[in-house]
């Protein structure tokens, strides 16, 4: 047991004088990955050939997962920026959107009120003037155009009479 834990505290001595450098997992991976032979000839005397091999598959395949890992982080840096493109045009186009509603309601706002300025209270039942009229308003006047009309035929209707009566008079004068 004593010759497991000497190891151990060995093998942790190695590793952290082989971490001496920036403090980085990159720099440190690849300083580890690298032993030099003072090193691996220690380790080799300590815990045999078999664990240094082990070692330095362990030191290569962190380096394989730090390859990896620089992959996806380099895809999830892409993909974030594609998401935050895609939410500033979203954004933009429903602002473009509110400035629209905003100028067709401004835009109503102001027919309703220019025409409501052109309506004076007397003008109001004028259907000329005035296109929002109830069904019984629309009804009245067409009852009143009606019967100006018939005015009319019945002045024409006169005045030809009249025509004819002169005619024949002159006829038979």
């Amino acid at each position: 047991m004593d010759k497991k834990k000497q190891s151990k505290e060995d093998i942790n001595t190695i590793i952290q004088i082989t971490n001496q450098g920036d403090g980085s997992l990159n720099s440190n991976t690849e300083y580890q990955s690298n032993l030099d032979q003072g090193t691996e000839e220690l380790l080799r005397n300590q815990v045999g050939n078999k664990a240094v091999e082990n070692i330095k598959q362990i030191f290569e395949k962190t380096k394989a997962i730090k390859k990896v890992a620089d992959v996806k982080h380099k895809e999830i840096q892409s993909q974030f920026k594609e998401l935050h493109k895609r939410l500033n045009q979203s954004s933009e186009c429903l602002q473009r959107m509110k400035k629209g509603i905003d100028n067709i309601k401004f835009s109503y706002q102001t027919k309703v009120f220019e025409m409501q300025k052109a309506l004076t209270p007397g003008d109001f039942f004028d259907p000329e003037k005035n296109p929002l009229q109830t069904k019984e308003d629309m009804a009245r006047h067409m009852d009143e155009i009606k019967e100006k009309i018939e005015q009319i035929q019945k002045q024409i209707n006169a005045h030809k009479e009249k025509q004819q009566r002169r005619h024949l008079q002159q006829l038979q004068n």
